[in-house]
């Protein structure tokens, strides 16, 4: 038998064996306990009948050898397929007396038999790929299955299972494979095509050829997108949603200066960039101090034409592969963690490559494989992969040879790395041995990193920018006619100032414009040269520094309430974008028009106002430290208005700064005082926005307006009558732009302000409307509000979870306070809380929050006897859904729960148990049974 049919049979068996293993165990437990449920019985009798078939094709399958077309071993494999026939007509046998209280012994030594049927299994499959891959048979597959059959037996996994299910996967499409090339190769010519060509060829005849022509072509098609989704799949393990925002958020100033990177060094100040680029190996290190612009220049040559350019001629004529990572200490987990990095290095990598991926994670290609061939078994979610995991797969990656690769990587921020320094750098180190791989990495001078990153080639950013830092001192200092005179007057103590301020700046651009600003303040107080450089040296030369003596003494304390208020608005935003307008129209003294003006676009003159009211209202009450730079992605106005400047903290180590908690308490204590509510005023905001929007505006702005004024109202304190006036006239907004517009509601969304606001999780205000008997003004009733709140029929909005206390709400009015449950007999809803524990296997955190809403419709009177239908056509009661699923993960009101369920079966009669997780195994429903409604 050759090496490919001998890994097909053997795949076959493997599955056998899995199989009759299930199928036992469970009919051993059916009989060990005290159920005798008929239907149970049944349907494992037909997975029996199944299991037979599965035998049968043990019998038959194909066993020639390529050459000779006769066996030339695997007779361990065909007494394999004899014992297995045997045992399926055992297990028939034993499910026949299985209600008859057979003996338990005979069970267990079929057990036996299937255990070390698998054993054999595994130790009678030894596969040579080189001869595999010198096969005839091997050469018909196209290069693709080639690539993947080739990788997954060639991968030395330490697990046996990774072993087991990478085989398993590779005898699956052997079988696949096998279909078409066997139809292919009965009425091809001879010749050395594969099954790539010849699918080609065949696909531009489809249309005159016969049905039997077509199979193994759509065969070969269905192979593909398999393989598509499979990739998919693991795409979707290694992507998190915050990879790319650090590289995104990052500034693109100091354009003029980073061009100097790439030209040649005649002084040797740093060690020539290109040339590292073009021929070096290793690690090169930018380093500095915070603030000074590190993250700024990696991001400029990560994106820059030359640095692909100029690696292009290290590769030479191997594939070139570059991957970024910008670390950031108080962005999430992933953004500050080794796991985070390798996902991204791996995502980027494997996304540019995809030949690589199943070289590189072979166990994880194949388990989403064989699951894409079975989608109807509900199967447990594949975990994210753990770190010892990432760590084997980049380890693959650097030594394998199957995929030629060159790899840059540009590390940025490795001092914001949340973990052991001394590790991180280890694992740099690691990857640069390889010749295959180099790194640019970026930090601060810390010790650790200077003990290794020192031997490399690298450059100080402040010996780059220290030209034009002194080129920026002197525009801007000059620029100023009381500088002039001063100057004029006062020459070598002028020129020694500006020398003064670029020495202490250490190469730090954001210091010397925060410093900048300082000493222009002063020239309006008759200072000559000898206070400026006093006032200069009062100024702290740390950063972080700066910013307190800033945020302590240069806030007037008659603004501080201003102050502590616009801070706490730009922290609400979290990571959106803020416009000059959007900003500006916080300001509470625009309430009025929020509320009462019509819907009318403003003009130029109206806009203009508002921004440079809101420009010079920063400029007394911030310090400096949030700044209006560049435009905002979502461009509403005309290109040049000012409407579109975007509002931001002058650095991300501001808002670290800010973050701090004595400054935060600081700030809060502040707003607090004031009973200011930074969700009100962005409400606020939006609300106005909608209504001044310009008419040439897209719908889908005007959508995104309202999307994020429903944001800030669910995170909003609406307890007071005028904050609940905004949300009115939201309502009342949307509704009026929907008449006069021909296009449809966003998807999810209801026509229904109530039911928005429901999805929205806006408590306060859906309580007030229910008991005003809103419902019959808007044409809703309870339980379709109900379906909004659980995202039930398709109704669930992603911008915002449900939560239990809403549900909580509606089921309190439904049932006149627990009183009357005439819903429950009517409605479908319970159905569909229940199902999504039984159609998937759950996350803990939608597990723990769907089990607090069972508890709740538990408690106004939902039925736990009700029949839920499942959509794979099994029948369940609401009591087995539940019990079974509460194990899955702890839950604090799990006692509770259980307490109603044995307190409601108490007071109902018995009804029979179901076994459910056998419907997946066998083509045959379960018969019908009476399905009295459910919610």
């Amino acid at each position: 038998m050759d090496q490919l049919t001998t890994l097909s049979t053997a795949g076959t068996l493997s599955q056998f064996v899995d199989f009759a293993l299930k199928i036992l165990t469970t009919g051993h437990q059916l009989y060990s306990g005290s159920i005798a449920s008929l239907s149970a019985y049944e349907e494992l009798k037909c997975v029996a009948r199944d299991l037979s078939g599965l035998a049968k094709r043990l019998s038959h399958a194909p066993r020639y050898d390529a050459v000779s077309g006769t066996f030339q071993g695997g007779a361990v494999l065909e007494d394999l397929c004899k014992e297995c026939e045997a045992v399926v007509q055992d297990l028939m046998d034993h499910l026949r007396t299985l209600k008859m209280q057979v003996k338990k012994g005979p069970l267990k030594g079929i057990m036996a038999i299937l255990v070390l049927l698998s054993d054999a299994y595994n130790s009678c499959v030894s596969i040579d790929s080189v001869s595999l891959q010198q096969g005839e048979r091997f050469a018909r597959f196209d290069d693709k299955s080639q690539m993947i059959i080739s990788a997954l037996l060639d991968s030395q996994s330490s697990l046996p299972s990774d072993v087991l299910d990478q085989r398993t996967a590779v005898a699956q499409m052997l079988d696949r494979l096998d279909l078409a090339a066997s139809s292919l190769t009965r009425s091809a010519p001879a010749g050395g095509k594969n099954l790539t060509g010849e699918l080609s060829q065949r696909s531009d005849n489809s249309k005159n050829t016969t049905s039997e022509r077509t199979t193994p072509i759509q065969a070969l098609t269905d192979e593909l997108k398999l393989k598509q989704e499979v990739e998919a799949s693991i795409f979707e393990n290694l992507r998190f949603s915050t990879m790319t925002d650090r590289l995104e958020e990052v500034s693109e100033a100091h354009q003029s200066t980073f061009k100097r990177i790439f030209e040649p060094q005649k002084d040797n100040t740093w060690s020539c960039f290109s040339s590292w680029l073009k021929s070096g190996d290793g690690v090169y290190w930018v380093n500095g101090k915070a603030g000074s612009g590190k993250s700024a220049l990696m991001r400029y040559i990560y994106h820059h034409p030359k640095t692909q350019q100029q690696l292009s001629e290290w590769a030479g004529p191997t594939t070139l592969s570059r991957a970024g990572f910008f670390f950031w200490n108080t962005g999430t987990k992933e953004q500050r963690s080794q796991l985070g990095l390798l996902r991204a290095l791996l995502f980027e990598i494997l996304d540019g490559s995809r030949d690589l991926i199943p070289v590189v994670l072979p166990w994880l290609w194949a388990r989403f494989y064989s699951k894409a061939l079975d989608p109807l078994t509900p199967h447990s979610p594949e975990k994210r992969l753990s770190l010892s995991s990432l760590i084997q797969a980049f380890t693959i990656l650097v030594q394998q040879t199957k995929v030629p690769l060159k790899l840059c990587l540009f590390i940025d921020g490795v001092d914001e790395y949340e973990g052991d320094f001394t590790k991180i750098v280890g694992v740099f180190e690691g990857f640069s041995r390889s010749p295959n791989v180099k790194l640019c990495v970026s930090s601060q001078r810390l010790t650790v990193f200077e003990d290794t990153f020192s031997a490399f080639p690298g450059l100080k950013l402040q010996d780059l920018t220290l030209n034009e830092i002194e080129k920026y001192v002197k525009e801007e200092l000059t620029a100023s006619q009381r500088y002039q005179q001063l100057a004029a007057k006062e020459p070598i103590p002028a020129a020694e100032l500006v020398q003064e301020i670029v020495t202490s700046a250490d190469g730090v651009f954001l210091w010397v414009r925060l410093v900048v600003e300082c000493l222009l303040s002063g020239f309006g107080n008759d200072n000559g040269a000898h206070d400026l450089r006093s006032r200069l040296r009062v100024l702290p030369t740390d950063l972080k520094q700066l910013y307190h003596h800033l945020f302590m003494n240069k806030i007037d304390p008659v603004y501080m309430d201003d102050a502590a208020k616009m801070f706490k608005i730009i922290r609400e935003t979290k990571n959106s974008e803020l416009s000059v307008l959007a900003f500006a129209l916080t300001d509470e003294s625009y309430f009025e028009k929020a509320t009462n003006s019509p819907l009318r676009p403003w003009n130029e003159g109206e806009i203009t106002f508002a921004c440079q009211k809101m420009e010079d209202r920063m400029r007394t009450r911030c310090a400096g430290l949030i700044e209006i730079s560049g435009t905002v992605t979502e461009v509403l106005y005309e290109p040049t208005s000012k409407a579109n400047g975007k509002v931001q903290y002058l650095h991300r180590t501001v808002r670290d700064y800010l973050e701090k908690p004595e400054i935060h308490d600081l700030i809060t204590s502040h707003v607090k005082k004031l009973q200011f509510d930074a969700n009100i005023s962005l409400l606020q905001s939006s609300l106005l926005q909608l209504k001044i929007i310009p008419k040439n505006s897209t719908e889908s702005r005007f959508w995104n307006l309202a999307r994020e004024a429903m944001q800030y109202a669910s995170a909003a304190d609406l307890s007071t009558e005028s904050h609940m006036t905004l949300v009115h006239e939201l309502g009342k907004t949307i509704k009026a732009h929907r008449r006069n517009s021909t296009s449809f509601y966003p998807e999810k969304w209801s026509e229904s302000f109530l039911a928005v606001a429901v999805q929205y999780n806006l408590w306060s205000y859906v309580e007030k409307q229910l008991s005003s008997q809103e419902l019959l003004k808007q044409g809703v009733t309870v339980r379709t509000l109900l379906a909004y709140a659980l995202g039930a029929r398709s109704f669930h909005n992603y911008d915002v979870a449900h939560n239990k206390e809403m549900v909580g709400l509606l089921l309190k009015h439904a049932t006149k306070n627990g009183t009357n449950s005439n819903i429950f007999k009517t409605s479908s809803i319970w159905q569909q809380v229940l199902q999504p524990l039984e159609e998937r296997y759950l996350e803990q955190e939608f597990f723990v929050r769907q089990f607090n809403v069972i508890w709740l419709f538990l408690q106004y009177g939902a039925d736990p006897q009700a029949i839920c239908i499942l959509k794979d056509g099994r029948e369940l009661t609401a009591d087995t859904i539940i019990r079974e699923g509460l194990p899955k993960y702890p839950h604090p009101a799990t006692e509770d729960i259980l307490r109603m369920l044995d307190v409601q079966e108490a007071l109902e009669k018995p009804k029979p148990s179901v076994i459910q997780h056998f419907s997946s195994w066998s083509a045959r429903k379960p018969k019908a049974r009476n399905t009295t409604a459910l919610i």
